[in-house]
């Protein structure tokens, strides 16, 4: 039969628990600022045993679909698979259900070492990042010199057909004359001094531009412009989708 050193160090249950809760404080502490993580496993603890968390939210967390709106970055994700693995693993031990909870805590382990490797590696987009980011162009925005411009697109976006924006088109579409109209008619009471794109065409090429959609923005992590957030905000696809509000 196959032997090895008998020296080498095996863990109890118990013991191979409070490793992997010695190992997620570490990793709560690398990216929360003030982290508390027995507050953040009671609210796990109490989530499974309302049911909150379950077999189905748990396949569902695991594809990161159950967060509709938001999403997290993969080690975020991995991190909340952990504590979840490791509580369930809590209240097997509780229970006195050694085999479950053997099997739980492996699979937090797994989801720890996941969490660790993308941490470092590849952190991905975080849904606070994006907030950061949107929060920070949307001051650069403001202070921009075609604000006023987009400003007003905006309004004009924000009010679409019934059911929203079929597309960037049809959107372009209808508020290219108003927005022209408005811009004109500031030259006539404010001296042309609100707006920089009074020429129609250079107006037209910088409005089809602001409605694209910029992949390169999104491979970045960063948001897209405040003009192509309002015609997502007010799209077809947005408002008639349930899992999109």
């Amino acid at each position: 039969m196959p032997s090895f050193d008998p020296k080498i160090e095996s863990h109890a249950l118990k013991t191979t628990i409070d490793k992997a809760l010695d190992r997620l404080t570490l990793l709560f502490h690398q990216f929360e600022s003030s982290f508390d993580l027995p507050r953040h496993m009671t609210g796990i603890h109490q989530a499974i045993i309302s049911g909150a968390i379950n077999a189905e939210t748990i396949e569902q967390e695991q594809d990161n679909r159950i967060f509709q709106r938001e999403s997290l970055a993969p080690y975020k994700s991995h991190f909340r698979h952990a504590c979840i693995y490791t509580e369930l693993a809590k209240i097997s031990y509780a229970e006195r259900n050694d085999n479950t909870a053997w099997s739980f805590i492996a699979q937090a382990n797994h989801q720890i070492g996941l969490a660790i490797g993308t941490l470092s590696t590849y952190p991905g987009v975080d849904i606070k990042d994006v907030r950061s980011k949107q929060a920070r162009n949307a001051a650069r925005t403001r202070h921009s010199q075609h604000a006023p411009e987009q400003s007003e697109i905006v309004k004009l976006l924000s009010d679409p057909p019934s059911g929203g924006w079929k597309n960037e088109k049809e959107a372009y579409k209808a508020i290219i004359e108003p927005l022209n109209s408005i811009i004109q008619q500031s030259l006539k009471t404010l001296g042309g001094q609100r707006f920089k794109l009074v020429e129609s065409q250079k107006l037209e090429s910088a409005v089809k531009r602001w409605l694209k959609y910029n992949p390169k923005k999104a491979e970045q992590g960063e948001p897209q412009g405040m003009v192509r957030l309002a015609y997502e905000a007010h799209s077809q696809e947005r408002l008639t989708n349930p899992n999109n509000h």
